[in-house]
């Protein structure tokens, strides 16, 4: 083999493998493209999960003390209905409403 063959050879080989690292780059790109979007729709639907876990801890929250508020209020009136009872219960035997079975027995 003379040394031009030799030169054309080496040339085919050269553009043979420039050709393969073109088509290898491409290809690495569509996988840089695709595992990127992958990573931007994850963080997207992380975000709506944060946010979605956010709301609804909030709503539990907001009920919770609902709840705490409402339980504070009925003891609050069970207390001042309680007031009352002593207070009227007072207010009767005071007045001699209250019947004592002692009081009143049968002959």
């Amino acid at each position: 083999m003379d040394a031009e063959t030799r030169f054309e050879d080496q040339i085919s080989k050269l553009v043979l493998e420039k050709q393969e690292l073109e088509w290898e780059k491409g290809t690495l790109q569509h996988q840089t493209e695709t595992v990127a979007n992958q990573h931007t729709e994850s963080l997207i639907n992380v975000k709506k999960q944060v946010c979605f876990y956010c709301m609804v801890t909030g709503k539990y929250q907001v009920s919770a003390e609902l709840k705490e508020k409402e339980i504070k209020n009925l003891k609050e009136e069970l207390k001042s209905l309680q007031k009352n009872k002593t207070n009227n219960l007072t207010k009767k035997k005071k007045k001699g409403h209250l019947f004592s079975p002692l009081n009143h027995k049968s002959t």
